[in-house]
């Protein structure tokens, strides 16, 4: 995966990202269980501009799910 630099004017945005399971989408993988070129990414993020005066602090995060 390449890193992806994007450039904002200066501001308070609100960043939402989307974890995908591409694995469930038909055709993400070949017959050696590899993802294919037209499979979905892992993630989506969204950058909006926000007048929002409180942000979330702490981080949060997900249990294994293995």
């Amino acid at each position: 995966m390449v890193p992806t630099e994007i450039d904002v004017p200066a501001g308070a945005y609100a960043v939402t990202v989307h974890l995908l399971d591409w694995e469930a989408e038909p055709g993400a993988m070949d017959d050696q269980g590899n993802a294919t070129t037209s499979a979905l990414p892992d993630f989506v993020v969204l950058i909006e501009p926000t007048t929002e005066d409180s942000f979330r602090t702490e981080l949060e995060t997900f249990d294994d799910i293995d």
